[in-house]
């Protein structure tokens, strides 16, 4: 008789449940999504396990964007008949603070901003992977938002992480050009990167990230 697994978890952060949250479950090999869960009001998610894992250690990723708090968190859990539970509990004081400055004489109305995780302590570069991608979405920016704001404030978790920020027209023209960030500064030293793929920095303590954006021939 096909037998199923149940794995349940929970998600919060400073101790309050946390919504919405998407939690992708892979298989050891981390080749392969078994489910993808969203947390419910109450911060309480859960899976139905196949038996064919039973004994078997899979991975979950925890895809993390609240507001304006960015993060990503990893865990192992062994799959068997006594203990399937699986426990988030986020703290504040893992984040930094990040201040993205949007500088230029020539930058427009709105832009569009991105900023992606590269690697955190303790998650596999596999895991990184399902940050921005799963079985039914192409790969894509994992916190984008367009915003008509000289600036935004960011609560990230500690880690490496790149950024950028940019405008493009459908019908591009002399009077309606694209524009892109072609600088980022971080405390005072300039990042490397560009404003398409991004410009990467560590987020150890709070600071501030200033954007110098401009206008493209692209």
């Amino acid at each position: 008789m096909f037998k199923i697994l149940i794995l349940a978890g929970s998600l919060s952060f400073n101790h309050a449940p946390v919504p919405g949250q998407e939690i992708v479950l892979l298989n050891p090999e981390m080749n392969k999504i078994i489910e993808i869960r969203k947390s419910d009001s109450a911060g309480n998610f859960s899976f139905k396990i196949p038996s064919k894992y039973e004994n078997e250690k899979l991975k979950a990723v925890i895809r993390f964007k609240k507001d304006t708090i960015v993060s990503a968190y990893y865990r192992e859990v062994l799959i068997d008949k006594k203990n399937n539970s699986l426990v988030f509990d986020l703290a504040e004081k893992d984040f930094v603070t990040l201040r993205v400055n949007f500088n230029g004489p020539k930058k427009p109305a709105k832009l569009n901003f991105f900023i992606d995780p590269v690697s955190f302590e303790g998650m596999p570069f596999l895991a990184i992977n399902y940050l921005t991608t799963d079985e039914k979405t192409a790969t894509s920016y994992y916190f984008n938002v367009c915003t008509d704001k000289n600036f935004m404030t960011l609560k990230v978790r500690r880690g490496e992480y790149k950024l950028g920020a940019g405008f493009e027209y459908d019908a591009p023209s002399a009077k309606y050009k694209n524009s892109i960030a072609k600088k980022a500064v971080m405390n005072g030293t300039e990042l490397k990167g560009d404003g398409i793929v991004g410009f990467k920095f560590d987020a150890r303590q709070d600071a501030v990230i200033d954007l110098a954006i401009d206008e493209t021939d692209e």
